[in-house]
């Protein structure tokens, strides 16, 4: 019986020294609660490619916004924009937060298998320091279960939010994409992509083939034109599309920086890949057209070789 006696004692002692040196969750009472964050990762269009944040704060205020972008197309920096959720909300989060250990889970928790999918990731404000756990596309249920609940509770405001900054993305990336010259036909159909110009050169005014270029009023001063010349591509589109010429010109529009530049009229097929504009100019009129015309060439290109070093599609 002592026996017996002695072992309840023993093991009534273990529990009381365990259960005083149990430790008690730090407190989660600062001024930010959670940070939630999302990225897609793999081939991503650039203008897709950016970092949402939903920062949560004991004032029951979220606040959402965007950064890390690849390339921010926006005319302004991306603006922030905050909601309200409820106390009993606040306190949801705190609560699930607990019941899933969440500050105890392993920082990475992603799927190491997996080459894209969305980056997702949270940090846990408390009194000890900040709680970071996420990963690739993770799959582990205690972080999915803290991670969408706060994303469900502003989940409507978060698409309204990230769909204004995809028609802004949108809007921007198609004006960067059409910065470079391009010729269109007189339906407005886009004939010559600006991948299919090699260079602008300065011919004389001779050369220019059409009625509007070689009359000039102008006496004692050598004038000249501007002729596009295309690669292979080029030519046999522009070959294609001068296969109609008839008793009356074919017209044609060139557009730089989404501007009508010139209006170009063509009187025969055109063979060899050049096209002359209908404009003449001084020496130093001519000069300044080239250049201008080749910067937004240049310009585009580099855009271009931008977006192919990312591995990016159009």
């Amino acid at each position: 019986m002592k026996r017996i006696l002695c072992l309840i004692m023993i093991m009534l002692f273990g529990i009381s020294l365990c259960s005083c040196g149990k430790k008690e969750p730090p407190s989660l009472n600062q001024e930010k609660l959670i940070e939630i964050t999302s990225r897609p990762l793999g081939m991503v269009d650039s203008y897709k490619l950016y970092t949402l944040h939903i920062c949560v704060y004991n004032d029951c205020t979220v606040e959402l916004y965007a950064d890390n972008f690849d390339y921010w197309y926006g005319d302004t920096a991306c603006e922030r924009t905050t909601v309200q959720i409820s106390e009993a909300e606040l306190e949801e989060i705190k609560k699930v937060i607990e019941e899933n250990d969440a500050l105890n889970l392993n920082e990475n928790v992603g799927n190491r298998d997996l080459k894209e999918g969305t980056i997702k990731s949270f940090i846990i404000y408390a009194d000890d320091g900040e709680h970071k756990s996420g990963g690739l596309s993770p799959s582990n249920r205690s972080f999915l279960r803290v991670y969408d609940l706060v994303y469900n509770l502003v989940r409507e405001e978060s698409f309204v939010y990230t769909g204004s900054i995809e028609r802004l993305q949108t809007e921007g990336y198609g004006r960067r994409f059409d910065l470079g010259p391009r010729l269109h036909d007189s339906r407005d159909s886009l004939i010559i992509t600006t991948d299919m110009i090699q260079n602008f050169v300065i011919v004389p005014a001779d050369e220019v083939e059409t009625a509007q270029a070689t009359e000039t009023d102008a006496e004692g001063e050598d004038m000249y034109g501007v002729a596009i010349l295309l690669n292979e591509e080029g030519a046999a589109a522009i070959y294609e599309a001068t296969d109609y010429v008839t008793n009356e010109p074919l017209i044609f529009y060139l557009y730089n920086n989404n501007t009508l530049y010139d209006i170009i009229k063509i009187n025969n097929q055109i063979k060899d890949g050049t096209i002359y504009l209908n404009n003449i100019y001084n020496e130093v009129d001519v000069a300044k057209a080239v250049d201008e015309l080749e910067a937004s060439l240049n310009t585009w290109r580099q855009f271009k070789a931008d977006e192919e070093d990312m591995g990016y599609s159009d």
